[in-house]
């Protein structure tokens, strides 16, 4: 959605606004082993968004194991953010 709040921000500040936890998220990677964003629950009162928080992809995010160092998915700027339901490939 466009200027949405949550871009900009890094993913653990955007995950406090959505009271979130990394390890409630969903790793989205297009095409396998290459993070690109993360799918996640953001709670705003009594609302849920079921959100895809996106950012730029760099070699840093390649795992060929899908396994990506948290302090560095962390550290990341969201670039982007869309709705869950228009998101390709994720990991399960």
């Amino acid at each position: 959605m466009p200027n949405d709040p949550l871009v900009g921000l890094t993913v653990e500040q955007a995950l406090g606004v959505c009271g979130a936890a990394f390890e409630d998220t969903l790793p989205i990677d297009e095409p396998p082993g290459k993070l690109r964003g993360l799918r996640v629950d953001c709670r705003d009162g009594d609302e849920v968004r079921r959100l895809v928080l996106a950012f730029d992809y760099d070699i840093d995010l390649f795992s060929e194991t899908r396994d990506w160092p948290r302090e560095i998915v962390l550290a990341r700027r969201v670039t982007a953010v869309r709705d869950a339901s228009s998101t390709g490939s994720s990991h399960s």
